[in-house]
């Protein structure tokens, strides 16, 4: 029964060492998650920023007068903040 008992603590240790190795990749990858879903969020905000900016610069394009042209040109400048 010695051995069977010896057994049975060498498997407990060895479930326990990937236990404790799937909880640390697990921490890792919602990290990695966590920062992956962080850049996402920025490429959103940045492609939004030059739609916008992009429309801006087609209304300068089209400007019939000075005034429009600068109204579009200020509107570019506020997008790129």
């Amino acid at each position: 029964m010695s051995d069977r008992l010896e057994d049975i603590k060498k498997e407990f240790e060895v479930m326990k060492c990937r236990s404790t190795t799937l909880l640390t990749y697990t921490d890792k990858f919602e990290r990695d998650l966590e920062f992956l879903i962080e850049q996402a969020e920025k490429v959103e905000r940045y492609e939004e920023s030059l739609r916008y900016i992009s429309g801006e610069w087609e209304r300068f394009l089209k400007a019939d007068t000075l005034e429009d042209a600068e109204d579009s040109a200020r509107g570019a400048l506020e997008g790129l903040e």
